[in-house]
């Protein structure tokens, strides 16, 4: 049994690494953003913890935690961008804080705090909406205890944390807490929320009364399930859960790898899609494998099937994005690479993919419509000066595009999320942190900044041949007597099929194709390589024949 916790992983030590660190408004030498803005809740400031949990230490000055997995989209509405994050408080989620920024200045119009520390209690901010000139958050009061030793059970273990729904209504133009409604925690038609900072359990609202909390389960030998209950804003049951269960039949779940984040979306028109799979763990020969379920609105469930994904190197799949015509994948190898795949939303086919070599310290790239996909990444250190480097897919390639050197001697950004705006500027949001030389990051200082497409333009990149990964998908493999050979892009050439002495087996040409489907059905079983020789590169490919 394997736990597998993304959030950390992505963010390693953020809570128990952090020793107290020096903010530093950070600048890069190469441009000045339009505007910088650093989040910190000032009732925190220079507070002194007086129970043990004091000796685990914070960064004693912001105290802020990320926002970007309350919503993936930042809440903009009329040219303010209304910043919501969680606060934390003796090393754990604890409240949260709420900011009006001026999206034209990055002024602060009002800010807004609430945290539970002095009632030992714990509030976490689940999902905010702007409605009726009202921003509205969605909350759970943590109904469980505090253990007698510091450990953050909401930031870490947040999936086994429960909480009832608390909704609070703020007023855009003054900030004034409006109303607050409570869910009594010993009602029995209440439900117990998890409360997942990954994404693991969703609340989505449907409308000025309901809402619909999905959460995604796998912790015992049923293997993994989405349950889906509507509830009204007490937070009382509207019916009995609705639960969708894994189609990967006959495997030991007791011992795979479990992930909880980023399983379960829904797109603007109500679909679902779920990626259900299955990583083997340590002691079993069960294969791994993964399809992604898709339940329209009506209840129709169909299944999209990822033929073009080896599943066996996968410790972990996500989905990212759903879009008006694409799906975003991604995978996490056991190797420490992390590739990407654009599938269209209608029949399933692979449109592109991507492959990192390294981890990504990013979340969600920026990912548009059109397919135009943008990774910012921190970047490697010169004269102990980092970088923040922004990749971009270009006619099928990653490439690093943009690059800019920050100012500040081992202060680190790394970014969170980055969007562009209607006016075409982009808004990222990142964590700056310093690095020490025993790998401990000092403070986590949560920023946002705006650049221009202009000042984007002054970090080019003159260099071509970045990070590209030209492989092709060869699936499946083994064979069962043919596959398909998935180009990046478009090629004209030929290949051959060898055996291992050398002996040839098979010739073959193509034009201007992104894709074969070879047969193997006449041919003994045993191992073969492809060899493919298309334009700039020519490479073999080992392929396992088993019919």
């Amino acid at each position: 049994m394997k736990f597998f916790f993304w959030f950390i992983m992505m963010a390693p030590g953020f809570l128990y690494a952090q020793t107290i660190g020096n903010f530093q408004s950070f600048s890069f030498e190469d441009i000045t953003p339009v505007w910088t803005h650093f989040s910190y809740d000032s009732t925190l400031v220079g507070h002194q913890i007086s129970n043990p949990r004091a000796v685990v230490g914070f960064d004693g000055y912001s105290h802020v935690f990320t926002s970007s997995d309350i919503e993936l989209e930042p809440l903009i509405h009329n040219g303010y961008y209304y910043k919501v994050s969680r606060t934390l408080y003796d090393v754990d989620i604890s409240g949260g804080l709420i900011e009006k920024i001026d999206l034209n200045t990055g002024k602060i119009v009002w800010k807004k705090s609430f945290d539970l520390r002095t009632s030992n209690n714990r509030e976490f901010i689940c999902r905010s909406i702007i409605k009726n000139g009202q921003l509205i958050l969605f909350n759970l009061n943590i109904i469980t205890e505090d253990p007698p030793f510091p450990i953050p059970i909401v930031g870490v273990t947040g999936f086994r944390t429960e909480g009832v729904l608390k909704v609070r209504y703020y007023d855009l133009e003054s900030s004034e807490l409006i109303e607050v409604l409570e869910s009594d925690p010993f009602n029995s038609d209440v439900k117990k929320i998890k409360s997942a900072d990954e994404f693991s359990c969703r609340l989505n609202i449907l409308n000025d009364s309901l809402i619909e909390v999905i959460e995604y389960q796998l912790h015992d030998s049923t293997g993994a399930r989405v349950i889906i209950d509507t509830l009204d804003y007490n937070g009382v049951y509207q019916n009995t859960s609705d639960t969708l269960f894994s189609d990967i039949m006959g495997v030991d779940w007791l011992d795979s790898y479990w992930a909880e984040a980023y399983k379960v979306m829904r797109d603007e028109a109500g679909t679902l899609y779920w990626i259900d799979f299955y990583v083997p763990g340590d002691f079993t020969l069960d294969t791994a494998r993964a399809h992604i379920q898709i339940y329209e609105k009506e209840g129709t469930k169909r299944i999209m099937h990822l033929p073009f994904i080896d599943p066996e190197p996968v410790e972990s799949w996500v989905i990212l994005g759903v879009k008006e015509a694409y799906i975003l994948l991604a995978t996490y190898l056991f190797e420490g690479k992390s590739v990407y795949y654009l599938i269209s939303k209608e029949d399933g086919q692979l449109i592109q993919f991507f492959e990192l070599e390294k981890d990504v310290d990013t979340r969600i790239p920026f990912f548009e419509e059109n397919g135009n996909i943008m990774i910012p990444i921190t970047g490697e250190s010169i004269d102990n000066k980092y970088f923040l480097d922004f990749w971009q897919l270009d006619n099928q390639r990653l490439k690093l595009q943009y690059q800019f050197k920050l100012q500040q001697e081992n202060y680190q950004i790394l970014p969170e999320r980055m969007v562009r705006l209607d006016d075409g500027n982009y808004l990222v949001t990142v964590m700056i942190t310093e690095k020490q030389s025993n790998g401990f990051l000092k403070g986590r200082f949560m920023t946002d900044f705006l650049i221009s497409p202009e000042m984007l333009e002054n970090g080019l990149v003159n260099t071509k041949d970045i990070s590209v990964n030209r492989t092709p998908l060869i699936y499946p493999n083994p064979s069962f007597g043919s596959c398909n050979v998935q180009f990046q892009n478009r090629l004209t050439g030929n290949f051959k099929l060898l055996g291992p002495d050398g002996k040839i087996w098979k010739v073959g040409g193509f034009i201007n194709q992104d894709r074969l489907k070879l047969n193997f059905q006449d041919l003994p079983n045993g191992l073969y390589y492809l060899s493919i020789q298309a334009e700039s590169f020519l490479n073999a490919y080992p392929i396992v024949l088993q019919k």
